[in-house]
Order: C-alpha cells, then sequence, then structure tokens
C-alpha cells in the first residue's frame, strides 16, 4: 500500500490575467491514475487573499466532486470543506470511497459571491498496486 497525490488545477489561467466573471462558474476534470481508496481531498489556493475578517474571499463558492458516472463522490459543499486548516491533523476532506485506475472526476464548482478559487483540488489515494519505477 502506498499514498499517492494527483493534482487537479482550477482556474489557474487567471494568474495570467483573465475573465473573472466567466470563471466564478465551470468544470475542472481529469483522471486519477491510480486505483485504490480515495482517503480525501484538500484544496491548496495559489492567493491568499482575505476579507476584513480573515476568512478567503473565494468563501461563497459550492464545490460538487463526482465521477464519470455522475456517482456524487462528495454532496455539494462550501470550498472551506477542503481547506487544510479546517481539518486538524488529517488536512484534507475525508471521503473514503474506493476509486478506479484512470477514473474521470469533475469538480464542478460555482462562486455565488467574492472571486472565483484560483488554485488545485489534491487527491489523495490510498494505492493498492504499487507500480515499481522503470529501470532505463
Amino acid at each position: 500500500m502506498a499514498i499517492e497525490y494527483h493534482r487537479i488545477p482550477v482556474n489557474t489561467a487567471l494568474l495570467e490575467g483573465g475573465d473573472v466573471e466567466q470563471a466564478k462558474q465551470g468544470v475542472a476534470s481529469d483522471n486519477i491514475p491510480f486505483e485504490g481508496t480515495l482517503e480525501g481531498i484538500r484544496f491548496i489556493p495559489y492567493s491568499d487573499c482575505k476579507c476584513k475578517d480573515g476568512s478567503p474571499e473565494y468563501q461563497h463558492t459550492e464545490i460538487r466532486i463526482e465521477d464519470t458516472t455522475g456517482r456524487p463522490l462528495t454532496g455539494v459543499t462550501d470550498i472551506r470543506d477542503y481547506l487544510s486548516e479546517n481539518w486538524a491533523k488529517k488536512g484534507y476532506k475525508q471521503i473514503g470511497l474506493p476509486v478506479k485506475r484512470n477514473e474521470r472526476i469533475n469538480i464542478i464548482y460555482s462562486t455565488k459571491a467574492g472571486n472565483p478559487i484560483v488554485g488545485e483540488f489534491v487527491f489523495i489515494v490510498q494505492s493498492e498496486n504499487i507500480i515499481p519505477p522503470c529501470d532505463i
């Protein structure tokens, strides 16, 4: 068994400019290259912008994560559910569902107020199949 990490970026084009209003909702997709148990998901923001109360500017962003078939991996949650500071020692939102190798994941997001999210979701998978590195 090994812990594997897979990152899915969201709205990273905004770092170089772009249409902020258009980036407030959308879908980020990628394939998880590992088979095993999806232990958890966390979000790493690329911006540390804060509101006057210290909360993230993008705090009112709804997130739904599902697999290829539309099976929800999470319910509709707020982006704050994926920030490491909200999960004590684990540092991620615990999921505990099986995933297949190359399973397509869709992250559906919608910012209701504030700036759109910019960063990456990190999927933590306890892999059952350890593939040794290739000899070159």
